[in-house]
C-alpha cells in the first residue's frame, strides 16, 4: 500500500510487509530509522554529514556545506589550510575524512580541531609543505552545537 497520509501524530496507510523500512520521529524530533532487518536503529541527524567541501584550488571552495572559510595558512608549507564552520560543531570531538585529487603520492591531514574548524595540511608522500596546486575534499561527521 502507498503512503497516503502524513500527519501530526503518526504516517498513515505504510505497508507493514517484512522488507519496510521504518522511520520514527519523537517528541524532540529526532528521527531514527530501523535497519533493514528490523534488528537495530540509527539516528538520522548523527548519521548526515555536518560539513563538507571540494576545494577547488590552492585557496577557494568550489561547492560546500557549512563551511564559512578556507584560509591558507602561508608560511613555509603551502597547502596547509585553516577550515572554518559557518555553524559550530558541538565539541572537537567529530570525524573528518579528506581526500586529495592528484597524480602523484599525496596525504591529507587533519589536526588542530576545536568547535569552530580544524587545519587540513597536505603533503607529498611524507614531505610537507611540498604538495602545490591539489584538489582536496573532505566530509565532517559529528555533533553541531
Amino acid at each position: 500500500m502507498a503512503l497516503s497520509k502524513i500527519g501530526t501524530e503518526a504516517v498513515e496507510h505504510i505497508s507493514s510487509s517484512a522488507n519496510a523500512t521504518y522511520l520514527t520521529v519523537d517528541a524532540s524530533e529526532q528521527i531514527t530509522v530501523s535497519s533493514e532487518g528490523g534488528a537495530v536503529t540509527t539516528s538520522l541527524q548523527q548519521g548526515l554529514a555536518k560539513s563538507w567541501a571540494d576545494v577547488s584550488t590552492v585557496t577557494s571552495v568550489g561547492d560546500s556545506l557549512n563551511v564559512a572559510s578556507l584560509t591558507d595558512d602561508g608560511g613555509s608549507a603551502p597547502n596547509d589550510y585553516t577550515i572554518a564552520y559557518t555553524s559550530n560543531m558541538g565539541s572537537a570531538n567529530f570525524s573528518v575524512t579528506a581526500t586529495v585529487d592528484a597524480l602523484a603520492a599525496r596525504i591529507a591531514t587533519v589536526d588542530n580541531k576545536s568547535a569552530s574548524g580544524f587545519s587540513l595540511n597536505i603533503y607529498v608522500s611524507n614531505s610537507p609543505g611540498t604538495a602545490t596546486g591539489n584538489i582536496s575534499d573532505f566530509t565532517v561527521h559529528g555533533d553541531l552545537a
